[in-house]
């Protein structure tokens, strides 16, 4: 019989290399976590964060984490990597074309509470690296990025994991830089990672990189003018699922997600699928790029706008639901802002902010006043009982650039309605219809024979298909065109 054999990465602990880390908080245990990592032979090994009087560990310069190396704690919640008042270092781990590698369980963090207390210096940062993972990681107070990975001009950083990693109350999050002269490569996937208490700049700041897939992402910044997600550059190929950025209540000082040009170039294919955008002075900002999707996303509570195009930005909003906008009152509050000269495509959202000058409601649902545009807006609808009507959905018109003839309501504008009587009224369009009732006295109504159950708000009501409103005080209906 064959014997199969297992082979196991060797395992170090810093209480028994360099002196022995103390992990009292108190000595400073740099050189002892440092030997312990150089004393793993380059075939790769595991370090484990063990002290002999404790589990926080005090260090005054960087850690450099080589190849193939793993560095683990026992946990967030008990090991802590504490840099001292007068850190040296650029960073407290650095990972510099490592293959390999990873750092887990523990937190890292800068030794004030208040980030702008401590010297200009990352939790951690990875340059160059390939296949490196990071989890279960939580990078707080420092007066930079809680973490940056970033390419070199012949190395791309790409293959990197970060899954549940949380920057928090530092100045900035997360940056994901590529470089020109290694193409932009990427390859990132940031899992259940959080940039939370963000206090100086942006949650997430992807830069100059292709290809990063972002899963249930959290992002708010609570002080500064930076952005949650902010999409830089030369970027490609960026799909964030599940999102939920912005601060509760807000607004906060800038667009909880912007897309903008760099030196470098313009994003492409940026992709966000899902989730709130909340509590921004603007909701999202595309204000460069081609194919910037946003689908089935909530956008609400911003101050200026829920969304904000301009040239040369091309986007597409499709699905999304925007409510309570115009989050203070004031003139100049839109669900969506289009001001840019090429292509822009409107469909199947949901207008739902209330008509109004006040806290919480928009002047108009729609402001597209580009001029020689290619704005369509096709399929949306706009909440009758909010006080839409076809003049005050529009500003700057009720027409925009080849703005669809089958629009949501009521998009297109009221229709003429039949005569309103308590006999079934049948809809003998090519199109479908939308009925809203209000008023009167009414006890039923059926459509296409068939009770609602309700006495008012709106029907839909397909070609060919009758409404029947019974009522001891006649109501007021008013009908829309939809498809």
């Amino acid at each position: 019989m064959t014997g199969i054999s297992i082979l196991s990465l060797p395992y170090f602990s810093t209480a028994l290399y360099g002196g022995g880390a103390q992990g009292d908080g108190v000595t400073d245990d740099t050189s002892a976590i440092q030997a312990t990592i150089n004393a793993v032979p380059s075939s790769g090994g595991i370090v484990m964060l063990i002290g002999v009087a404790g589990t926080t560990f005090l260090v005054s310069n960087t850690i450099t984490v080589p190849n193939y190396v793993r560095v683990y704690g026992l946990g967030i919640g008990t090991t802590t990597v504490l840099a001292s008042a007068a850190f040296a270092g650029a960073a407290v781990f650095t990972i510099t074309s490592g293959s390999y590698t990873g750092i887990f369980d523990m937190l890292v963090r800068a030794n004030s509470s208040t980030y702008s207390s401590n010297s200009a210096f990352t939790g951690v940062t990875m340059t160059g690296d390939a296949d490196t993972r990071l989890a279960n990681l939580e990078l707080d107070f420092f007066n930079s990025f809680g973490l940056i990975s970033q390419a070199t001009s012949s190395l791309g950083e790409q293959k990197i994991i970060l899954e549940n990693v949380k920057a928090h109350d530092s100045a900035q999050g997360f940056h994901l830089l590529g470089n020109s002269g290694s193409g932009g490569v990427g390859l990132h996937e940031l899992i259940n990672c959080n940039a939370s208490g963000t206090q100086n700049g942006d949650c997430y700041l992807i830069e100059d990189i292709h290809d990063i897939l972002m899963v249930n992402s959290l992002g708010e910044c609570t002080a500064g003018t930076g952005a949650a997600l902010h999409v830089k550059g030369a970027v490609g190929a960026v799909t964030c699922t599940n999102c939920d950025f912005g601060p509760s209540p807000g607004p906060m000082s800038g667009s909880v997600i912007q897309i903008s040009s760099g030196p470098n170039g313009s994003p492409s294919n940026v992709t966000i699928l899902g989730g709130i955008i909340e509590g921004g002075t603007y909701g999202v900002s595309v204000n460069s790029g081609v194919y910037i999707t946003i689908i089935g996303t909530r956008i609400f509570n911003n101050n200026l706008a829920g969304v904000s195009i301009a040239d040369p930005a091309q986007a597409h909003i499709i699905g999304c639901n925007f409510n309570q906008n115009g989050s203070v009152a004031g003139s100049g509050r839109y669900d969506l802002v289009n001001t840019s000269l090429h292509p822009v495509y409107v469909s199947q959202n949901r207008f739902d902010t209330p008509q109004g000058s006040g806290a919480n409601q928009v002047n108009a649902a729609i402001s597209d006043i580009g001029g020689t545009g290619l704005g369509y807006y096709h399929g949306n609808f706009h909440n009758g009982a909010n006080g839409w009507t076809a003049t005050n959905i529009y500003a700057g018109g009720t027409s925009p650039y080849q703005s669809s003839s089958m629009q949501g309501v009521p998009s297109v504008g009221n229709i003429t309605a039949p005569t309103f009587t308590g006999s079934p009224q049948t809809n003998t369009k090519a199109f479908f219809c939308g009925v809203y009732v209000s008023g009167g006295t009414v006890s039923e109504i059926d459509v296409g024979g068939v009770n609602t159950g309700r006495t008012n708000g709106f029907f839909f009501l397909p070609p060919h298909v009758s409404i029947t409103v019974t009522y001891t005080v006649a109501p007021t209906w008013v009908w829309y065109q939809i498809l």
